[in-house]
C-alpha cells in the first residue's frame, strides 16, 4: 500500500489533488471533510484549469460555516487524490476564508465512491482506494 503522511498540525486533514480542466492541470490542497456534500472549489482555481463559475448556468443553494450561499456548480473533467480518481465530477465553485490552508474542501461526492483508509496512529493516508459502485 503506498503511504501519503497526515499533516495534523492545521487540525484538518489536507489532500494533494491534481484537477484536470479542459485547459490544463493543477495541483492544490483540498480539505478532506467527510461533512461536505460536494467537493468545494476556489473559483480562480477553476478559471485556472479553464472552466469559467461565472459562466456556470447550474446554481444551488449550500449551506457553508458562514452561513446560506447559493454557489455555481460545475463539471471538471477529473480529480485525482490519494490514489483514486473520479471523472466528471461535480463541484461548487466558493472560496474558503483566507486562514485556510486549503483551496477547498474534498467532499463526499468525491469519497463516497471509495474505501479510504485512514491511520492516524502511523500518521498516514493510506491508497488501497477501492472504488465501490
Amino acid at each position: 500500500m503506498t503511504k501519503f503522511p497526515l499533516d495534523l498540525a492545521s487540525q484538518v486533514i489536507l489532500v494533494n489533488v491534481t484537477l484536470t480542466g479542459p485547459v490544463r492541470l493543477h495541483n492544490i490542497y483540498l480539505i478532506l471533510d467527510t461533512g461536505a456534500t460536494f467537493t468545494m472549489i476556489s473559483p480562480e482555481i477553476l478559471l485556472r484549469i479553464g472552466l469559467d463559475p461565472t459562466k456556470s448556468e447550474k446554481r444551488r443553494t449550500i449551506c457553508t460555516a458562514s452561513g446560506i450561499e447559493y454557489v455555481p456548480f460545475l463539471t471538471v473533467p477529473s480529480i485525482k487524490a490519494i490514489g483514486a480518481e473520479r471523472k466528471n465530477i461535480e463541484v461548487c465553485a466558493h472560496t474558503l476564508p483566507p486562514n485556510i490552508p486549503a483551496r477547498g474542501l474534498l467532499g463526499l461526492n468525491f469519497l463516497r465512491h471509495f474505501n479510504i483508509p485512514l491511520n492516524f496512529l502511523d500518521n498516514h493516508i493510506g491508497t488501497t482506494c477501492k472504488e465501490i459502485n
